[in-house]
């Protein structure tokens, strides 16, 4: 079932209905056809996309971030650095 677009995906849904109300089976086979989709994407080339996600930084963040963390938390550095 085709359910909708999406950003960067088409969102489908699969059903399925059971003989048995059982919760291990019911997992196993939703397992199971997962992994099956996911094969038959590899062996046709599909990947799925992933969100791409920005990291912004401001300028004065970039000087603390190259510190080490001991003198930016005030302590003092260790005997071992």
């Amino acid at each position: 079932d085709f359910s909708e677009f999406a950003d960067s995906a088409l969102i489908f849904t699969i059903r399925m209905w059971l003989a048995t109300p059982d919760i291990t089976a019911r997992r196993r086979v939703r397992n199971d056809v997962h992994m099956q989709v996911d094969k038959a994407f590899a062996e046709n080339g599909i990947t799925i996309p992933f969100p791409q996600r920005d990291l912004h930084l401001k300028s004065s963040d970039i000087g603390r971030l190259a510190e080490p963390t001991e003198r930016r938390a005030g302590a003092e550095p260790s005997s071992e650095d």
